[in-house]
């Protein structure tokens, strides 16, 4: 579980991703509160549509009427195209991070084999010496 946790929070990490969700959060109560308020619909109804919206799922079981309800339905769309790039962006460098440890953790053994090689070839030296 521990390990577990520190590979979310390195994810979390990557690229900003974190604050982008903290942002993400944020304008979603914003733009859900406009909703709510410019459609006459209840909050949890504007939740819902605000994070179908953003998600790009949009079910269109709700949809704006309003001016304020459609400029809160673009700033979704917007945030919602904004937070799938993020997590596209975050998983690829996960996978190109794992990828070049890989490569590193390779060529850090060569280096050793390289060495080991070297000492065996100095030991032979001082045993033929002595």
């Amino acid at each position: 579980l521990v390990g577990l946790t520190g590979r979310l929070e390195n994810f979390l990490k990557v690229n900003g991703l974190l604050y982008y969700l903290y942002t993400s959060i944020v304008v979603l109560l914003i733009t859900s509160s406009l909703y709510c308020s410019s459609e006459k619909v209840s909050f949890p109804t504007a939740l819902w549509w605000s994070i179908t919206t953003a998600t790009t799922v949009g079910y269109g079981d709700i949809s704006p009427i309003t001016a304020i309800g459609k400029i809160a339905a673009v700033i979704n769309m917007l945030l919602g195209i904004g937070l799938v790039g993020m997590l596209t962006s975050s998983i690829t460098n996960i996978f190109a991070k794992n990828t070049n440890d890989q490569a590193e953790i390779e060529k850090l053994k060569e280096q050793n084999n390289e060495l080991l090689d070297k000492l065996e070839h100095i030991e032979k030296l001082l045993e033929e010496r002595n």
